[in-house]
């Protein structure tokens, strides 16, 4: 199926957190998209009950990190998310996508790369905020991550979607930004580069992007090679 509801929230605590989208039933897949604006951030081991924790990056001068996670729901559940402590109180923002029809154990992406997909030093407006390429299997969807880390206050920052991509959530506070879009039913074969635009009109920023693909439901495929990884891999990658 698709992407089908989401959740964005954004604030300056130790603790993230954001609404559960309502009506959630067995079998989907909340997609967790994270970012706190301060160094020594740990998402692993903080993510709400019941999240698997897939990666995290630093993403800006500050030492900012994003993080992913996600999390196969049972459909009784209800009200708000909440991570541990991450850190110490800092300005953060936590998204939330929900799947319908999607394999929780075939969900994979393409790590970010240094100077490419992701960059700890100052971009001026407009920055290309390119995810790598994932190798898609007929009827994957995808979810583009993507997140800028202002070195200083921005302002008008907005985010324009990849092509093809249906823009889910999109959210700027003074020093965290993130957005995720998503592409249904692709074809097989290499996606090559999604590349989503920040902009903003004052200030720079760091930035970083995952592409996803989630696995049809009853689908079979493996996906692995190179700097693709397997997101039901326990561990740090």
């Amino acid at each position: 199926m698709a992407a089908i509801d989401s959740a964005q929230n954004s604030g300056n605590s130790s603790n993230p957190s954001v609404a559960i989208p309502d009506s959630p039933q067995a079998g989907d897949v909340d997609l967790f998209w994270g970012q706190v604006d301060a160094s020594g951030t740990v998402f692993e081991g903080h993510w709400p009950d019941g999240a698997e924790h897939l990666h995290e990056i630093v993403t800006g001068p500050d030492g900012g990190k994003v993080g992913v996670a996600k999390r196969l729901m049972d459909g009784t559940e209800s009200g708000n998310y909440v991570c541990g402590e991450v850190g110490g109180a800092a300005e953060w923002q936590l998204h939330v996508v929900r799947f319908r029809g999607r394999s929780y154990d075939d969900i994979t992406f393409s790590e970010p790369t240094d100077g490419s997909s992701y960059s700890t030093v100052s971009n001026d407006s407009p920055i290309a905020v390119l995810a790598d390429a994932v190798t898609a299997e007929a009827g994957d969807d995808l979810a583009y991550l993507g997140a800028i880390d202002p070195s200083g206050s921005v302002t008008d920052n907005d985010w324009t979607e990849p092509g093809d991509f249906t823009l889910q959530t999109n959210l700027m506070s003074t020093y965290c930004s993130l957005s995720v879009a998503s592409r249904d039913n692709v074809s097989a074969g290499d996606t090559g580069d999604v590349v989503g635009t920040a902009t903003f009109s004052a200030g720079s920023a760091g930035f970083a992007a995952y592409l996803v693909r989630l696995g049809a439901a009853g689908g079979g495929g493996t996906n692995g090679g190179g700097l693709i990884h397997h997101l039901r891999t326990v561990g740090v990658y």
